[in-house]
């Protein structure tokens, strides 16, 4: 409840921080306060929330200014005119990195974001509080400034790194403005990263599993490939023996025949004595003649044979080429896995290499990129300075601009004052509520408690004797009516629990009105929330009745709607004298080929009369007395609905009551 009522008031504290810095200031008493204003206001304002175990210097308060940034240098000067714990103020400026020494507070500019990790481990365990400037690792700041769409500044507090440093944070720093980081949020996203990172080291892992798994393949493929080619020389070479033997074999019968050849010229010398001796007798030249058919018949069959193992050995000759072409084969096989694995680890390293050179190709881009924002915002001041006349028109434009969004705020201020007190009393209802169910629940606690100490004291030997006890004091404690109170006091906590976080609920809606993020929204439900605000007005005289339509969803900004939604629901309120009732309907509708979202909110109440009818949307028109009304409800309504693209009428009659009809596009142009 105490965090919901400073962030009501936070915004008001601010604005009056800075207006009284700026009101301050010798050299710029008539300008409207900058960035470095505000950032400097911070600064002063934040020092006060912070108690330091060790000053850096014991005559003076020490603020440090690392980076180039004349403005913000300027700006900072002026709290030298002021006094931080009692200590006049010193600032002092420090343009690189090793000129920075031991400060309070060190301020690090815009420009120097890139540099954060050297300095935040440069001043580590110094007691330095360190103030950056849009930095977006949240894990190495302790006070970092945002800007919003608004172009409206606030900070981030990291309390753990400021509890490091063993200083001491107010709670009422959150006053201005300030958001504590959620560092279990930080811790679980490093903790994804871990895990993603995790996930890619056990898939490189895999993969490299995978492919010793596919080397230890192919090396047992070689291995089988040597084992083959082993046993194909060992083929080899039995198939040698076999044609040695073979050659031999043919060398026998080349000696038969060459015997065969001396016997056969040996029997033609015969066969000459015998022609010679033909004469002698024709009995001995047929039996000569028959002698030497069967000689010439012994010689074709040694030819054969001969030609047998010349066709023998030429198959043999194939064979053995066929199996050394083989053997070629399979060693040019060898030598290609053997080629395609160097090829595949010299591509991983160039992998490797090309990532690492692209890290650091990376890290150049991103200094260069950071030296031409450097230089950017050295031609966006020079372009500043040239057109001085131009922004003396835009800064009236926009003083009226800020006087109107004051006035705005105020009212806005006003309705969160008026509603306060109701919140509070409804919150503080379920709270109560909470609270005596509690301490029933401690009576019936003690109660169980007591049966657990018997049980607790039940051994082997004692079993029989501690339950009969125990069973006694159930009896005595009425251990059912016990059990039973436990579960209808823990269903009241719930109910109690429920409706306060109804109410938180519809508070957050209302609470964030300065958010300029559209979201798509259900306005039926936006005009629950919105009616739970004023339930404390409403309740014992004034019924609500709703009549809520299918419509579908629509682009807003709900803060902005739900503001428009109050004023209308708080005027009707306050004109209804007694009792009365307050209806709410909503529909889909078709105009001019267009879907609208169409709210009535009609009243039982006093009306409106003709005569000021035409003024209720005029800024600063009140009805109400002085001091009781701003005047700004109804205007800040219509423009809210304006800025929408949606339309807002109404009708009533004195004395009978009023109907507001909104009516909000489905899809806004």
């Amino acid at each position: 409840m105490f965090t919901n009522l400073f962030s009501i008031q936070r915004y008001g504290i601010f604005l009056a921080l800075i207006g009284l810095f700026c009101s301050a200031s010798a050299t710029l008493p008539s300008e409207k306060p900058n960035d470095a204003n505000i950032k400097t206001a911070l600064v002063y304002a934040i020092s006060q929330h912070f108690e330091w175990p060790v000053f850096a210097q014991t005559d003076s308060f020490l603020i440090g200014v690392y980076g180039t940034d004349a403005v913000m240098d300027q700006s900072l000067k002026q709290i030298e005119k002021r006094i931080i714990k009692g200590r006049p103020v010193k600032v002092l400026s420090f343009p690189e990195l090793h000129n920075i020494r031991k400060t309070d507070i060190l301020f690090v500019n815009y420009n120097r974001n890139y540099e954060i990790d050297k300095v935040y481990r440069l001043i580590k365990s110094t007691n330095t509080l360190l103030i950056t400037d849009r930095y977006e690792d949240q894990q190495t700041v302790m006070i970092n400034f945002v800007h919003d769409g608004n172009n409206k500044i606030s900070f981030e507090i990291n309390k753990r790194n400021i509890d490091e440093e063993q200083i001491i944070m107010s709670p009422k720093i959150l006053l201005l403005g300030g958001t504590e980081i959620d560092i279990r949020e930080l811790y679980l996203q490093t903790e994804k990263v871990l895990e993603l990172e995790k996930t890619r080291v056990i898939q490189i892992e895999n993969q490299l599993k995978s492919k010793e798994k596919e080397l230890n393949l192919l090396n047992e493929q070689i291995d089988s490939l040597e084992n083959n080619i082993q046993l194909q020389n060992s083929v080899i070479q039995q198939q040698q023996d076999g044609i040695n033997l073979q050659k031999k074999r043919l060398l026998t019968l080349q000696d038969s025949l060459h015997h065969i050849s001396r016997q056969t010229e040996s029997m033609h010398q015969l066969l000459d004595s015998l022609n010679q001796s033909l004469l002698h007798g024709n009995s001995e030249k047929n039996a000569l003649d028959q002698q030497l058919a069967e000689r010439n018949k012994e010689v074709d069959m040694a030819n054969q044979k001969l030609d047998l193992l010349y066709g023998s050995i030429t198959q043999k000759e194939k064979i053995l080429h066929q199996q050394v072409k083989e053997i070629r084969y399979l060693r040019r096989s060898r030598q290609i896995i053997f080629t395609a694995l160097i090829l595949f680890l010299i591509l991983i390293v160039t992998v490797l290499r090309s990532y690492q050179t692209i890290r650091r190709k990376n890290h150049q881009i991103k200094i260069q990129s950071e030296l031409v924002l450097e230089q950017k915002d050295e031609l966006l001041q020079a372009n500043e300075e040239l057109k001085v006349q131009k922004e003396a028109l835009q800064d009236t434009l926009e003083a009226l601009q800020r006087t109107q969004d004051q006035l705005i705020e105020s009212e806005k201020m006003a309705s969160l004052g008026q509603l306060s007190a109701g919140i509070a009393h409804e919150i503080n209802n379920p709270i109560n509520f909470i609270s005596s169910s509690i301490e029933g629940l401690k009576v019936i606690m003690n109660d169980l408690l007591q049966i657990i100490d018997k049980y607790n004291e039940v051994t082997p030997e004692n079993i029989l004797n501690k339950l009969s006890e125990i069973e006694h004091l159930k009896q005595k404690l009425n251990y059912e009516e016990v059990v039973s109170g436990f579960t209808l006091l823990a269903n009241s906590i719930k109910t109690g629990v429920d409706r306060t976080k109804e109410i938180v609920n519809s508070m957050r809606v209302f609470y964030h009105t300065g958010n300029t993020d559209q979201k798509q929204i259900n306005l039926n439900k936006l005009l629950s929330s919105t009616v739970i605000l004023l339930h404390n007005q409403l309740k014992g005289r004034i019924q609500v009745q709703t009549h809520y339509g299918e419509i579908p969803k629509i682009a807003c900004h709900p803060g902005m709607i739900s503001q428009a939604f109050l004023n209308i629901l708080d005027n009707a309120i306050q004109a209804i004298n007694g009792t009365g009732t307050i209806t709410i309907t909503t529909q889909k509708i078709l105009r001019k080929e267009r879907e609208y979202i169409q709210i009535d909110i009609e009243d039982t109440g006093s009306g409106i009369p003709p005569e000021i009818a035409g003024k209720i949307f005029d800024p600063f028109f009140t009805t109400k007395e002085v001091g009781k009304g701003t005047g700004l409800g109804m205007y800040l309504t219509y423009s809210i609905i304006h800025k929408h693209q949606g339309e807002i009428t109404f009708e009533s009659e004195s004395g009978a009551g009023t109907t507001f009809q909104i009516n909000l596009p489905v899809q806004a142009t």
